[in-house]
């Protein structure tokens, strides 16, 4: 029998003496499938960021329709309402002519009289009379003709004031 002793020695081994393996270890190929599931990921994210890009981009066109809608709605509203004050003061306009024109042809009826000496005493005082209720009308139909004026002039601030930009 031969028996032998494992020889325990110290210090440096020989790289010859050293274990080599005897085969060689199954290589997973290339990491293919790892490029391509990294390949998909960036993919994907790269569809999200434009998912919430779009997205948040759509969320400021609405946000700009809802006002652009509610300006034009101001806008109408505000150009009718103007429409509206532009018709009243026309009418004042026209009344404050007709009452202009009231008003000469009373004073031409009275200086007609006041220069007739076959006038009466009555039909100077009925002449003076209209004189003075013309008068009146004129005067009051300036103070709506005013009245209506300052109306129009707000109005078209208040229009242009909303005008979109």
């Amino acid at each position: 029998m031969n028996a032998t002793m494992p020889i325990i020695s110290s210090g440096a081994v020989s790289p010859s003496a050293r274990a080599m393996p005897m085969i060689t270890p199954v290589r997973m190929p290339g990491s293919a499938l790892g490029n391509i599931i990294q390949i998909v990921v960036d993919a994907q994210l790269a569809v999200d960021l434009l998912k919430n890009e779009a997205d948040a981009a759509q969320a400021r066109v609405d946000v700009l329709t809802q006002y652009v809608a509610r300006k034009a709605t101001l806008l109408l509203e505000q150009t009718a309402a103007r429409d509206a004050v532009q018709a009243a003061y026309d009418a004042a306009n026209t009344a404050l002519s007709t009452a202009a024109g009231a008003l000469t042809t009373a004073q031409t009826a009275y200086d007609a009289l006041i220069a007739d000496p076959n006038a009466s005493a009555a039909q100077i005082a009925v002449a003076l009379a209209l004189l003075n209720s013309a008068a009146a009308t004129e005067t009051s139909a300036r103070a709506a003709y005013d009245s209506a004026l300052a109306a129009l002039n707000a109005a078209q601030s208040a229009v242009d004031g909303t005008q979109l930009q």
